[in-house]
This record gives C-alpha cells, structure tokens and sequence, in this order.
C-alpha cells in the first residue's frame, strides 16, 4: 500500500499493507495541518514505518478497540489460558465475577482507564462490614487487570 497523495491533494494517505482485525490501518495527513505538503508526506511515512513495526511485532492496538468496555474486552479476550489448570481458570473466572464485573470499572472504556482509576478501585473494595479484603485477593484482582491489559 504505502503512502499516496488524495485526490483532493490537500492531504496524504497513508496506508499498511498488513490487515489488522479484517482492515487495514490507515491515516490522513493533510497539508495545512503538518506545515507543507512535504512535511505531511514526511508525517505520513514516519506513522506508516511505526504502525507496520507494531503490526509485526504484533503490538498495534486498533484505535477502534479503546472504544469498547473493559467487560466487552473480557469477553473478547478472555483471561485464561488452555494450558492452565481448571482450579486457575476458577479463580481467575471468580475474581473476575466478584471484584470486577459487578463494578463501574468493568463498564469504562479501555481506552480511557487510567492507572488512577485502577488504583482507586483496589482502594475502594471492602466487604459488606467495611473491611479491607486480604493481600492474596487483592493480588488477584491485580493479576486478572494484568492479564488483561499485556
């Protein structure tokens, strides 16, 4: 694909030969915007080098995605894997049902969950007497946002 001029030509496209979630990752770099017509193209091919470098190192995160809640992403995704064993495929599943789920974390946006908001949800968990939950649940709660967020 590469990057080539619009037919407009106030603006460059640039376009990944790699598809990505059935399309291929694309950007519009217009003239003005970039300060020139050979700024924009620059812009362009510098985004097009970076994008395709994630894609084969298989690090690009479709913009698209960021949209979606963190309990849509779950599902997508999943927190378990085959090899584990079915006693931590439960308690992953488990944690994820009564520290996660049931909380407005799981209804945000990945893309605009901040470490702030992560770290205000452990703070904030406690039973129904006020009490703090134990380290090794806590260290679970971390380890499912973990897995989820690698």
């Amino acid at each position: 694909m590469g990057v080539s001029r619009r037919t407009d030509r106030k603006s460059w496209v640039a376009k990944s030969s790699h598809m990505v979630n059935g399309k291929r990752p694309q950007k519009s770099f217009n003239d003005k915007k970039y300060g020139g017509r050979g700024l924009a193209k620059k812009e362009a091919e510098n985004w097009l080098v970076k994008i395709n470098a994630d894609i084969l190192k298989d690090r690009y995160i479709d913009p698209q995605k960021n949209k979606i809640t963190l309990s849509k992403f779950k599902e997508e995704v999943g927190i378990v894997k085959l090899n584990q064993r079915p006693k931590t495929k439960d308690i992953l599943e488990n944690t994820w049902e009564f520290y996660l789920a049931p909380y407005n974390i799981s209804q945000k946006a990945i893309g605009s969950i901040t470490p702030q908001d992560i770290q205000l949800h452990i703070k904030s968990l406690s039973k129904e007497n006020g009490e703090q939950y134990s380290h090794s649940t806590i260290k679970k709660v971390v380890e499912v946002l973990r897995v989820l967020f690698r």
